[in-house]
């Protein structure tokens, strides 16, 4: 969660009032609920458009982070599945995966 109440940027000239709001980041569909909540108040007028495009651009560079997460989760269990159809493919020709050509022990 990210509390952007009475959180003033540095250099901000604007006469706006601070965004008096919670973010709540901590998966992927609150913080599209989240985006969403900033869009519609930037829509209305609520949010100036400084305090917007930083809001913007940081949840471009959060997003980043979460397709990378994503992307790596999903590397590890196609690889399982991968691993997996593999020994089964050799189980029902009767090779035994974990062994090499001439049956001795080996790293997958």
């Amino acid at each position: 969660m990210i509390d952007t109440e009475n959180k003033q940027e540095k250099g901000n000239q604007s006469n706006t009032p601070p965004l008096s709001m919670r973010l709540s980041l901590n998966n992927v569909k609150n913080s599209r609920a989240s985006m969403a909540r900033i869009m519609r108040l930037y829509v209305a007028g609520q949010i100036d458009d400084t305090t917007f495009r930083n809001l913007i651009y940081a949840f471009s560079s959060f997003i980043k982070f979460l397709t990378e997460e994503k992307k790596e989760e999903m590397e590890v269990r196609l690889d399982t599945l991968e691993k997996t159809v593999r020994e089964a493919q050799f189980s029902i020709i009767g090779v035994d995966v974990n062994r090499d050509a001439e049956g001795q022990p080996c790293d997958n």
